[in-house]
């Protein structure tokens, strides 16, 4: 490491406070959107670094246990030889930040996240020694990362390219830029906790219609009227909501991406928010984490098995097929099938944990899209953030109701399973 480097690190631990739990889990966060992962890469990603975290740090507290033996062939973690030499919320930090190097592209955003950690805790702590967290905390994180081998993400790597279905009903790729199918074969990847059960158990959309008074019909000329008289503050919510990785965007010739938080993403960060706010431990939080992220990570993996088994189009592709040729959705239409909802399925499966969690009727701001130039909003519960996620699709133009309303019942009752499989 070069010496103004390491003049850096050194400065910063004099003056910045000694990382928390929450700063990890930012950290990551932060590396994520900088890389641009799928929304549902970034939810399998959050889940194994917090379990990661959490169990680093179980041992070292009483009433904590790991979850293998609930997690889905999850296997046992490795123990601490000398268990009064660590510093098991160290280890819960450290473990996090190797197991998110296993994951992300920019490894070395990592590393100085790290580097800093290490130097301000030496700093604060000069006579103790980090060495034997440290490996505690790589043995934890390379057990986590053995573990993630095997839920089939590297088996649907070398899957053939999406083929389009020549139905009616079937979703087509839609503009600015026409991508192909986001992850077609998310639904084989193993959940961290449902069963096919609960994947499956999720009611068929609305029946295609193209005949005006049709439930079908009605569903999307609801998004045709309601996207053609946005008020201001259907428009900011929308936005707000719109946590969609990587939208492209066309100005004139001019092409540009947006990068953003994914739907787990903001989820996490609001987790955070409200757990500092009501003074959670640190491994509470941890906890909390874990749950929610892996739970966001099943809710995507039930939601993409749903999108490509109905295989549902777009409200972009109907209504300018038979409504109005003109039309735009105010947001861009993410490339994957309609339904269900991604982001209304982990918003009720996030908001149904979070309040068993932490409570209910809790007044907080959501400020994490703050730092998209996005005002930040205020809610005095869990699910009504979660009902605003959901009906900001409707005002985006990019769902119709059916597919927020089932995408959320679905959402919820993944969340409930979990529930009751980790009590």
């Amino acid at each position: 490491m070069k010496y103004c480097t390491l003049l850096l690190l050194f400065f910063t631990a004099q003056i910045k406070a000694q990382t928390t739990i929450h700063d990890a889990i930012h950290d990551v966060s932060d590396v994520i959107v900088h890389d641009v992962f799928t929304a549902p890469a970034t939810s399998r990603i959050y889940a194994y670094c917090a379990f990661a975290a959490y169990e680093a740090m179980a041992p070292g507290y009483t009433g904590f246990n790991s979850f293998a033996g609930k997690a889905n062939a999850m296997p046992l973690m490795p123990q601490p030889e000398n268990k009064e030499k660590i510093d098991y919320e160290a280890a819960g930090i450290l473990a996090c930040y190797f197991t998110a190097q296993s994951f992300i592209f920019s490894e070395q955003l990592i590393e100085e996240k790290m580097d800093v950690f290490i130097a301000t805790y030496q700093n604060q702590y000069p006579n103790k020694t980090l060495e034997p967290t440290i490996i505690y905390a790589k043995s934890i994180a390379s057990q986590i990362e053995t573990w993630s081998h095997s839920d089939n993400y590297i088996s649907t790597r070398p899957l053939p390219r999406y083929t389009l279905i020549n139905e009616p009903y079937a979703w087509q790729p839609t503009g600015p830029d026409f991508a192909d199918a986001n992850e077609p074969y998310w639904g084989k990847l193993r959940p961290f906790f449902i069963d096919s059960t609960t994947i499956h158990n999720i009611a068929k959309p609305l029946e295609f219609s193209i005949q005006k008074d049709a439930p079908f019909y009605n569903d999307a000329f609801e998004v045709y009227q309601t996207t053609n008289n946005l008020t201001a503050e259907q428009k900011q919510i929308a936005d707000f909501w719109d946590d969609n990785p990587y939208a492209v965007t066309y100005v004139g010739h001019m092409q540009y991406a947006k990068k953003k938080i994914s739907p787990a993403g903001h989820w996490l960060n609001i987790a955070g928010i409200v757990l500092q706010q009501q003074h959670f431990s640190s491994i509470q939080s941890a906890y909390v984490y874990a749950l929610l992220a892996a739970t966001n990570a099943d809710a995507i993996i039930a939601c993409w098995d749903a999108k490509y088994t109905f295989n549902l189009m777009r409200p972009e592709t109907y209504i300018k097929t038979y409504i109005d040729p003109a039309w735009q959705p105010y947001l861009t239409t993410p490339p994957f099938p309609e339904y269900t909802s991604g982001h209304s399925t982990v918003s009720a499966a996030s908001s149904t944990i979070l309040t068993y969690c932490i409570g209910d009727n809790l007044l907080f701001t959501d400020s994490i899209e703050s730092a998209y130039g996005i005002a930040p909003r205020t809610f005095n519960s869990f699910h009504k953030a979660a009902e605003e996620a959901g009906i900001s699709r409707l005002y985006g133009g990019i769902h119709f109701r059916t597919a927020m309303q089932n995408g959320a019942k679905h959402g919820e009752q993944i969340a409930l399973f979990i529930i009751q499989k980790t009590k």
